[in-house]
């Protein structure tokens, strides 16, 4: 591998030191982060995200039992095959995320009342919905989601739907899961690191906590994760196969969630890195396929919505609103929703030409602040990065209290969400949420001298959300389709570090043995 590099052009080499800069200095500072602070919601369930000094103590002993385990453990896992514990890791994912589906009693709310009562509507072909000023209009991108919850009710009835739905969810938490795993065996063929691959998934609990969630998130981010380990199979390979799984599971996640486009820029980086390096012109016809299919379905779905309703879809809500949203303070936290887009939506009468031009000023403003008052300026994305990704449950819980889990929930959820059980949950997803940071800077420390630029494009997607939600609009619940492509480098630096206490360890007894 060392060798494949140092024989690369040099512009390829460049590139992948870049990457690995990049992506390395935004790990290690993370976890510091992580380690010293924690993002958490008040048990009222107010979208207000609160700050305090993480619980270093806990913390450090959930690590360090973390790594006692894993020490003792890993030896054994020979005995497994690869596929019992890919197998084992999703069907517990999955049977997991549905039964606290089940007895959860979760009902839409907020974004999800408009999908479910636009599925409703389209079973009966009525488009009011659709209409200038109405919730598509507005937000077009949600047509996707609310045709598959359209579809779903349409299989299994009115009454049933929201469970199916989330049923499907947890499918989708499991195939994250198993192509996770896969990049993991990609990047390392060590059964170890396969192991504690599985291990942080099945103990990252907020995959599974997410099937409550009447929304795209799981899908396009098990679709997202698909579209890079296709892509990195089909670089490696060459193979056709590959190459068009790539395109087809980003089409479905951009259709899913349209912030899946940095995924979408990750691919394009991968597949214009591995052009360079192998010199070959495939991996960018593969890239072409990616855009065509990713943008096309889109707009195909826009096409055909415009038809049958008579409606103008491409007026929805402009991008520069969005941005502007994430440079204001708010009633939540720095760059949180604050209504401002919603507010300017109504004032200029759905003119985007209008909506654009003062959101573009209110930019501007925000920018002439920050130059004018650097403490401001720290102060603002200081907060809005640590509400962000040091908020370690990514606002699962939240996502899923309503009315209905008081009133009908068992004993058992109700405490996950108040109380002792709460706090210790809250308590494991913290060292969880730093062990995943520190693994990965780890790995990428370990493996700087022989990793491919490809191999970083993974980790360089995180990079790039990480730059996207600092003047994006924020919330700590888009964090997670980032965070999970930490993993697979998580589950290798662990291992890099467990095998180093492993032989730490083993010298010590045997100084003592033999002084």
């Amino acid at each position: 591998m060392p060798d494949q590099i140092s024989h690369a052009p040099r512009f390829y080499r460049f590139v992948r030191v870049f990457f690995l800069f990049c992506t390395l200095i935004l790990c290690a500072s993370l976890a510091l982060c992580s380690l010293v602070v924690t993002t958490y919601f008040p048990e009222s369930y107010d979208e207000i995200p609160q700050y305090s000094c993480s619980s270093l103590l806990p913390v450090l002993i959930c690590c360090g039992i973390f790594f006692a385990l894993s020490a003792w453990v890993l030896p054994h896992c020979k005995k497994i095959s690869r596929c019992g514990i890919i197998l084992f890791a999703c069907l517990f994912v999955f049977v997991f995320g549905g039964l606290w589906a089940f007895f959860n009693n979760t009902m839409p709310t907020a974004d999800r009342i408009f999908i479910y009562q636009n599925a409703q509507n389209l079973l009966v072909g009525d488009y009011s919905l659709l209409r200038p000023g109405a919730y598509f209009s507005q937000f077009p991108y949600q047509l996707a989601t609310s045709l598959w919850a359209a579809l779903v009710m349409k299989l299994f009835g009115a009454g049933h739907c929201f469970f199916a739905f989330q049923l499907f969810n947890a499918f989708f938490a499991a195939l994250l899961v198993y192509f996770l795993l896969r990049l993991t065996e990609l990047f390392n063929p060590d059964k170890k690191a396969l192991c504690l691959a599985a291990f942080l998934c099945i103990a990252f609990y907020p995959i599974a906590l997410l099937s409550t969630f009447i929304y795209g998130t799981l899908a396009s981010a098990a679709f997202s994760v698909g579209a890079l380990f296709f892509a990195l199979r089909a670089t490696d390979s060459g193979k056709i196969r590959f190459y068009t799984g790539s395109a087809l599971c980003i089409m479905l996640a951009m259709l899913a969630k349209p912030n899946s486009a940095v995924f979408l820029v990750g691919l394009a980086l991968l597949f214009l890195t591995a052009a360079l390096h192998r010199k070959s012109v495939r991996p960018v016809l593969g890239l072409a396929a990616c855009v065509i299919l990713a943008l096309g379905a889109g707009e195909l779905l826009l096409f055909v919505m415009e038809q049958r309703s008579g409606y103008d879809l491409h007026n929805g809500e402009t991008f520069w609103a969005w941005i502007a949203m994430g440079l204001q303070t708010g009633p939540l936290a720095p760059g949180w929703y604050n209504e401002y887009n919603d507010m300017l939506y109504v004032l200029h009468q759905f003119d985007n030409d209008a909506i654009a031009q003062q959101a573009i000023a209110s930019i501007g403003t925000s920018f002439a602040e920050f130059c004018s008052h650097p403490s401001y300026a720290l102060h603002f994305f200081g907060l809005k990065t640590i509400s962000q990704w040091c908020e370690p449950t990514y606002a699962t819980f939240w996502i899923s209290k309503n009315a209905l889990t008081d009133q009908l929930a068992p004993n058992w959820i109700q405490a996950c969400y108040a109380g002792p059980v709460h706090d210790g949950l809250v308590l494991w997803a913290d060292a969880l949420q730093t062990l995943l940071y520190t693994g990965a800077a780890a790995a990428l420390w370990n493996r700087r001298k022989n990793w491919r630029a490809e191999y970083l494009i993974p980790v360089l997607v995180v990079f790039g959300g990480f730059v996207f939600h600092t003047f994006w609009e924020a919330k700590s619940l888009y964090i997670i389709n980032y965070s999970v492509l930490l993993v697979p480098y998580a589950a290798l630096g662990l291992c890099d570090i467990s095998c180093f206490i492993s032989r730490y360890l083993c010298k010590k007894c045997k100084s003592k043995v033999n002084p």
